[in-house]
């Protein structure tokens, strides 16, 4: 996984998917189920990070390179 907040809006690729970085930990299975499916999983724990700088991050990645929707 990598850490949403220090990755660089041009370092993300066509897709991506957003998780809480306690969920490899909690749900295993689903983890490992993401994992196999998709290769840019980035994480973020709400309880260190204020849900507006993971708006505001998203958004910048969103409008500077072309993810799926």
């Amino acid at each position: 996984m990598k850490d949403l907040i220090k990755t660089n809006c041009y370092d993300v690729s066509n897709d991506m998917v957003i998780v809480g970085s306690c969920l490899s930990a909690m749900q295993p299975v689903a983890f490992k189920d993401l994992e196999n499916k998709y290769n840019n999983i980035y994480e973020v724990c709400l309880e260190e990070i204020h849900l507006n700088m993971v708006i505001t991050k998203i958004i910048g990645m969103l409008s500077r390179v072309k993810i799926k929707k």
